[in-house]
């Protein structure tokens, strides 16, 4: 019965979507029905948060990879380009005030 209901959750709203509250309550709402146990319910809810949690930290992963791609591509400065550039006027600006 646990596999059917997870079935059931993951291809109906998926796990990436759903807020742990969201996951909670609804896993609830099939243990009040006697869908699932409650047992069961708190494994659901556990793998589903867990497989949400997931989903986000690789599509944060690829979305940083793309943005770090295209900032690349661009040959625009880079934060630490900017730093080395202001290190290096730095330098520059005390060997001008020494001679």
């Amino acid at each position: 019965m646990l596999d059917l209901a997870r079935k059931a959750m993951l291809m109906g709203i998926g796990a990436l979507s759903m807020t742990k509250e969201a996951i909670e309550k609804a896993v609830e709402e099939l243990v009040k029905k006697g869908e699932l146990s409650q047992q069961e319910g708190k494994r659901l809810a556990e793998e589903l948060i867990e497989r949400g949690r997931k989903e986000r930290a690789q599509i944060q992963d690829a979305i940083e990879k793309a943005a770090a791609k295209m900032i690349a591509e661009s040959g625009l400065a880079t934060k630490l380009d900017l730093q080395r550039l202001d290190e290096r006027l730095a330098a520059l600006e005390e060997q001008a005030k020494s001679h």
